[in-house]
């Protein structure tokens, strides 16, 4: 049985529309949202044609913001390409500047205080940033497109898992969080030296422009079946190298599909539904203007499938792109002893709660999963989150939950995914508790009851999470 809820799990990490593309595997994939219309993917392949930007409405602390995502289609093909993060369009502060010499002045018409000229201009005004021309010139990455090794010869294997403690209840997918291939690590890996870049493109700098040593983000893009998919999150940065010569490092973070996988009795086909949950826009303005989630799309709005989701997190960013201190604490020694961790919230009742999340650390130090057990009106569940730790940060993907429900007279094997990836970082590491600047993971019951007594401080949720706003 093992097998099979792995199998079911590791579609949400390779799924892909039009079904499967092995002759032995009988899948069926459905798209819980409308395709785009005619008249929307007509305007995406135009807008990538001219290297337009897509607008990426993320959740931040002051409220949502709004990214810029430039598209760079693959030569003859606007249908497949990337999607690189860009700095907005630059917005004058001014008015541009009258280009006719001034005039001299008659000094005996010049009133006394034409000293204190001003211009006409305020100087507080801006320019609608709608109206700021975007650039038409597909900025093209630097790493040529077979430059990126196949996951099978680049990826290390991951080490074996150790067997799972006996405990009621189905067993959880791992292979939730594998990246589409055969071999797979929740580590992010270093890739080989990139080939030395081309000459930096004419202002505004493209994305890919690395000479400053800042991070390149990009994703995969294809529009297939009325769909805009987003898959193969990357991050790249410049690393130190011989004079003369230019180094960078690329790391590729693991892509899980938001969606259910759904398997039934043995030798039926297995089910997909993929949900769109990541929103981008056309144009700014759309962006900024954008209503709930929950509102239907507009003209102007994306809602894209695929494993977004791993980069929207600034913290993971953040991350990669200035890695903490090696001093920093690590918290990697501790829970990778440690049986489980609890953790402490705060029911919607405003009672203390401590949750129990069994620790799978794997062979290698620094990776592993946490799963909680537990039952609600809808049956037994488990609910798990990879992690991966090092100096001075934690980093979760996840949750994946896994449920064995009666539908239609028919067991059905439920998984349900999410691409969230987000990183905590580490104040400190005790003996009883790791600190993740303001919010702890007891590694024991005792130490987590005795600051349920004393009211710690603890996130409020109604039900148990690591990660709240990811289920």
């Amino acid at each position: 049985m093992r097998v099979v809820f792995l199998a079911l799990a590791a579609l949400l990490a390779c799924a892909r529309l039009g079904g499967s593309r092995d002759g032995d595997d009988e899948r069926e994939v459905r798209v819980a949202a409308e395709p785009l219309t005619a008249e929307q993917q007509t305007r995406l392949t135009d807008h990538a044609r001219a290297g337009g930007l897509l607008w990426w409405r993320l959740p931040g602390d002051a409220g949502p913001r709004c990214e810029p995502w430039r598209l760079v289609p693959d030569p003859g093909d606007l249908t497949h390409g990337h999607l690189l993060l860009t700095d907005p369009p630059p917005v004058p502060t001014d008015s541009p500047p009258d280009p006719r010499p001034p005039a001299d002045p008659d000094p005996s018409s010049a009133p006394e205080d034409s000293q204190a000229h001003q211009s006409h201009v305020p100087k507080d005004s801006r320019t609608d940033p709608s109206s700021a021309p975007e650039d038409s010139q597909a900025h093209q990455s630097h790493v040529p497109k077979d430059s990126r090794t196949g996951s099978s010869s680049v990826l290390e294997a991951s080490p074996p898992l150790p067997p799972p403690l006996a405990s009621p209840g189905p067993p959880i997918p791992v292979t939730l969080l594998a990246a589409p291939a055969p071999t797979a690590r929740l580590a992010w890996p270093r890739f080989p030296p990139v080939p030395e870049a081309s000459p930096a493109p004419a202002s505004p700098p493209a994305p890919s422009d690395m000479s400053s040593g800042t991070l390149t983000i990009q994703l995969d893009y294809s529009l297939a079946e009325g769909h805009l998919t987003l898959t193969a999150p990357e991050h790249e940065r410049l690393v130190p190298a011989p004079e003369g010569t230019k180094k960078s490092e690329e790391r590729a973070l693991t892509c899980v599909f938001t969606g259910i996988a759904l398997g039934g009795p043995a030798g039926g086909p297995r089910r997909l539904i993929l949900a769109a949950r990541e929103r981008f826009f056309f144009t700014r303005d759309a962006c900024d203007a954008a209503g709930f989630a929950d509102d239907p799309p507009g003209p102007d709005e994306l809602r894209v499938l695929g494993c977004a989701g791993a980069l929207a997190d600034p913290a993971t960013r953040a991350r990669l792109e200035r890695p903490p201190p090696r001093d920093a604490p690590d918290a990697a020694a501790r829970l990778h002893r440690a049986r489980a961790v609890h953790h402490l919230r705060r029911g919607s009742d405003g009672a203390l709660v401590c949750d129990v999340w069994r620790n799978r650390p794997e062979r290698a130090r620094g990776h592993g999963r946490l799963e909680h057990r537990g039952r609600d009106d809808d049956g037994r569940f488990v609910r798990t989150y990879a992690y991966d730790v090092g100096p001075g940060y934690l980093t979760l993907q996840g949750p994946a939950e896994f449920r064995r429900i009666d539908l239609a007279g028919q067991r059905t094997d439920i998984v349900r995914a999410s691409s969230c990836l987000v990183t905590r970082g580490v104040a400190a590491v005790g003996p009883t508790a790791i600190d993740l600047g303001g919010e702890r993971w007891y590694l024991s019951r005792s130490a987590c009851d005795a600051a349920r007594l004393a009211g710690a401080p603890a996130p409020v949720g109604p039900v148990p999470l690591l990660v709240a706003g990811c289920e």
